[in-house]
């Protein structure tokens, strides 16, 4: 690591002097090719306005101006696609994928740990409702009380598993958004 180290500041260094020759030598913009590949090598690279060149410095303060507004307008595209990426991730899949993406993994956590209540709780309630059936006779008059209970409990479940996922549509799409 510290062999990287040392190499990287030693060929920060040759650029350094090779964007100065240029710029002596009148080769501008063969100096800001340098610089930029500098920029993107190590983004906090600056130069000592003090023990530097007026007119190296110049050429360097430019060079890192526009540098600077494509980086951010780069993060800034990154972001997005990343988030509207999260906003069609959670209307494919359910489970707070979205919220994952977006790097809320809280709120991803509730909306998977509810999702996967209601699911659960779903499936236990529809195996009730098919296990309270009499074999031979179905559904008669004894039974229907317990038939109307695990019908509604699973059309709740169902519910609460639908309106989860929804929610985490839109909060996933309003956050990717934000």
């Amino acid at each position: 690591a510290l062999q990287q180290t040392e190499d990287s500041a030693e060929r920060e260094n040759r650029l350094k002097i090779l964007a100065f020759s240029y710029i002596l030598n009148g080769n501008r913009k063969l100096a800001e090719d340098v610089f930029n590949r500098m920029l993107n090598a190590n983004s906090g690279f600056t130069l000592d306005p003090i023990l530097t060149s007026p007119k190296i410095y110049e050429v360097f303060s430019e060079v890192r101006q526009q540098w600077l507004m494509s980086y951010n307008s780069l993060e800034k595209e990154k972001r997005l696609t990343l988030r509207y990426r999260a906003a069609y991730h959670a209307r494919v899949l359910p489970f707070g994928t979205g919220q994952f993406i977006n790097g809320s993994r809280k709120k991803g956590l509730i909306f998977s740990l509810l999702q996967a209540g209601a699911i659960g709780g779903s499936i236990w309630s529809y195996k009730m409702l098919d296990a309270s059936k009499h074999p031979d006779y179905g559904w008669y008059d004894g039974n229907r009380e317990e038939k109307e209970r695990y019908t509604n409990l699973t059309r709740v479940q169902f519910g609460i598993f639908a309106s989860a996922y929804i929610w985490s549509v839109i909060d996933a799409y309003m956050e990717a958004n934000e």
